[in-house]
């Protein structure tokens, strides 16, 4: 666009110029009118060559029209110059030799812009082979499934692929190790393996001959990877032959871009040699031109006109295609997203599989594993429950009440039977309609596990009641021991109190001996004093003194003697009310102990009575999961039967068929 509006520029000032000096300035605006006509022609040769190579059908049409009315203005410009140089001066032949100046450093500013462009049309193309090579790939990978699990048995196959072509030898000599890699790396995207899984790639020459080793799962055929070699193309080794083999000599290109330049060179040698003749032949009609400089003037204006109007109407056509060149830019650029989303989206999509794939078989071993745990505890708690179940019996045997709940159990029984006579004509008709067995199965399978549920919650109750009564026992030897320990130290205080009151009755005892002899020792005293009492005054007086002390001591002891006595007798009134409120605390105590005792024996009858219903449930649900087992067995044994019969059918028709074609064709 900018090149066009300075053409337009250039235009009119040439027309300016014309319109005010005459027949030299016209000569010179037209020659300058003929340089960027052949500028402009080389740029259009460039921008056609440009377009054929990308392919815009409708782009170069309309690129050669253009070349074609471009040609013709520069026909028409080239007359009006002979016949204005043949009309001109001398300024105009420096105004040419000028011209030719311009012209040699345009065309080598040409040629640059012509290499850069070159350039990128080689860039362009090797962008758009990778593309057609990343869309091959995603095509190939639109197929894709893995080959090389782990976890699986694996083995491996020799796969032979033979390439034509006599320079394989060359392209061995001068890269083997990238055409031995290559080979591993189409190999392992034909067979959907790991390069790693390509154990050995061995080769030898003449044509290529490859011979792979490929490692993969058991389950796939050896004869469907040796296909799929066969039919995959090998790109990435087939784009090394081809770059190793076109580097031995000129590319293609390069000569064509050197020829390319060499008859630019020529015809450009050609106008310059035309243009020195024309120059000589100016300057031999120079005496000519002053004449005609006005008609030519006039003629100038005119076909400066529609020149005008001419490059006007190029440059709108310019502007179209470059506008439409513009769109297809933008129309390659989304194509370019779109693919590059497509192929993160496939990428993605092939993830998930594959990670969809795994949590499926790791699901379905999970599941497998936890149905053969569950049938081994189902199993152990069978065997178990056998084993409670003579116990049971024994102690069925031993009791006529639960004999009673026996029979109440047998009547839930027969109950629980007819439901399973429904149930057994239910899972006839689901065994009738075949697409709903694996919701039954699913069924019958949620039931088997809230059965292992049930018989765990039933083991944990079990063991919490052993775990109680265990407890209650411990609690009853303890409350026993403690009762025996209080009635052992009541017996001991008891016998310390009777051993207390046994040494007071002796005291009293030798008390009650010596008081009378006490009694009688006091009043003699008083009498022997009474009678001596006028004779003699100082020894009267002294045994008054002395009998005082003695009737003194005789009051203190006797008074003593009472306290004691009174403290002896209250503390033997107090062991006797201690005797007694012991005695009161020891019966509440074996009171306390035998409903203590009671209450455990009530509290362990319950919990023997509860056990007992706890364990008929849990047979009970043990016969009705074994006969769901044995209804699922059933199930299964039927579909196998169902699936060998169909086989069985299908062998018969295909035994009956071929008979029948081979009679037919006999026939005919």
């Amino acid at each position: 666009m900018a090149e066009a509006e300075a053409e337009m520029t250039s235009l009119r000032q040439a027309l300016v110029e014309a319109e005010g000096k005459g027949a030299a300035a016209a000569v010179l605006a037209l020659r300058e009118q003929v340089a960027e006509a052949e500028a402009e022609m080389a740029s259009l040769r460039q921008a056609l060559a440009k377009a054929e190579r990308e392919g815009a059908g409708a782009a170069v049409q309309a690129l050669r029209d253009q070349v074609s009315l471009q040609a013709a203005e520069m026909a028409s410009l080239r007359q009006a110059l002979a016949e204005a140089e043949g009309k001109g001066a001398a300024a105009a032949v420096q105004a040419l030799r000028e011209q030719v100046s311009r012209q040699a450093a345009e065309m080598a500013s040409l040629q640059r812009y012509l290499r850069s462009s070159r350039e990128e049309a080689r860039a362009l193309k090797d962008e758009l082979a990778a593309a057609k090579e990343a869309a091959d790939e995603l095509r190939w990978y639109d197929e894709r499934r893995d080959n090389c699990l782990e976890g699986r048995p694996m083995q491996q196959t020799v796969i032979r692929r033979t390439m034509e072509g006599v320079e394989w030898a060359y392209v061995a000599k001068v890269c083997e190790e990238e055409l031995r890699w290559r080979l591993c790396v189409d190999c392992s995207r034909a067979c959907h393996v790991n390069v790693d899984d390509v154990r050995d790639v061995t080769y030898y020459l003449g044509s290529l001959h490859v011979m792979f080793r490929v490692e993969h799962n058991a389950e796939v055929e050896g004869g469907e990877l040796k296909d799929r070699v066969a039919e995959y193309p090998f790109p990435a080794t087939w784009s090394l032959f081809r770059r190793i083999v076109r580097g031995k000599s000129v590319p293609m290109h390069v000569g064509w871009a050197a020829r390319s330049r060499a008859e630019e060179k020529l015809l450009y040698d050609e106008a310059l040699a035309r243009l020195y003749t024309q120059l000589e032949e100016a300057d031999a009609r120079q005496a000519f031109t002053s004449q005609r400089s006005e008609q030519v003037s006039e003629l100038l204006h005119a076909a400066a006109s529609s020149l005008a109007e001419e490059v006007a109407s190029s440059r709108r056509e310019c502007t179209d295609s470059l506008e439409r060149l513009e769109e297809f830019a933008a129309l390659l650029k989304e194509a370019r997203e779109s693919e590059r989303e497509l192929r993160d989206r496939l990428f993605a999509t092939e993830e998930d599989m594959y990670e969809l794939r795994r949590r499926h078989d790791d699901d379905r071993d999970g599941l497998v594993s936890a149905e053969a745990e569950a049938l081994r505890s189902l199993d152990v708690c069978l065997a178990r429950l056998a084993a409670q179940e003579e116990a049971m019996r024994v102690q069925v045997e031993e009791t006529v009440s639960l004999k009673e709940k026996m029979q109440a159990i047998m009547s839930a029984l027969s109950e629980k039977s007819a439901e399973l006579m429904s149930a057994q004509s239910k899972i006839e008709a689901l065994c009738r309609e075949k697409d709903e067995t694996a919701a039954a199965y699913a069924d019958t399978q949620e039931k088997l596990e809230k059965c292992v549920e049930m018989l765990d919650a039933s083991r944990t109750n079990e063991l919490l009641l052993s775990q109680t009564l265990q407890e209650a026992e411990h609690r009853c030897t303890h409350l026993r021991e403690a009762i025996e320990m209080d009635a052992a130290a009541h017996r001991v205080e008891l016998l310390s109190a009777v051993a207390e009151r046994n040494r007071f009755k002796e005291g009293i005892e030798v008390l009650r001996e010596f008081l009378p002899q006490l009694l009688a020792v006091v009043q003699g005293g008083r009498q022997k004093d009474s009678r001596d009492g006028g004779a003699r005054v100082s020894e009267s007086t002294s045994t008054s003194a002395l009998n005082a002390a003695l009737s003194l001591d005789g009051d203190v002891g006797a008074l003593e003697l009472r306290e004691v006595l009174l403290h002896h007798l209250a503390s033997i009134e107090q062991l006797r009310r201690d005797k007694e409120g012991l005695a009161d605390e020891l019966d509440e105590a074996e009171k306390a102990r035998d409903d203590y005792l009671t209450a455990l024996e009530d509290a362990l009858r319950l919990l023997m009575e509860e056990r007992g219903l706890r364990m008929r449930a849990h047979e009970s649900q043990l016969r009705f999961s074994e006969q769901m087992m044995r209804d699922l067995s059933m199930m299964q044994n039927a579909e196998e039967d169902e699936i060998i019969d169909d086989e069985a059918e299908l062998e018969a028709k295909s035994n009956y068929e071929l008979p029948s074609l081979r009679s037919s064709s006999h026939v005919v």
